[in-house]
């Protein structure tokens, strides 16, 4: 077993919420925050579903442990995108090409 990785995550949602919910969600690997608030409104408009776990009726998503579990900022994928064009744009002047 191991963690889904955020595209996973989004594919989960789309699966669990279906496309049309989940088509005006922001990619989670470029803005994680905007991806979180997005799926928070959308489940607002989500009936809610028994958790027999917290014997309570809860969204079908919880999007707090989604938070602790990833954290909130950037994806690594995302800073490692921004690293990379850095150095593309760099490498020019570095060797005198």
């Amino acid at each position: 077993e191991r963690m889904l990785i955020k595209g996973e995550i989004r594919q989960f949602c789309q699966l669990i919420l279906g496309d049309d919910v989940i088509d005006g969600v922001p990619d989670p690997d470029v803005d994680w925050d905007a991806f979180l608030d997005s799926l928070q409104r959308a489940l607002g408009n989500e009936s809610l579903q028994y958790n027999p776990i917290r014997s309570c009726m809860c969204p079908v998503l919880d999007v707090v442990q989604m938070k602790k579990a990833y954290g909130q900022g950037p994806s690594p994928l995302f800073i490692l995108s921004v690293i990379v064009i850095i150095l593309a744009l760099m490498l020019p002047s570095i060797f005198d090409i």
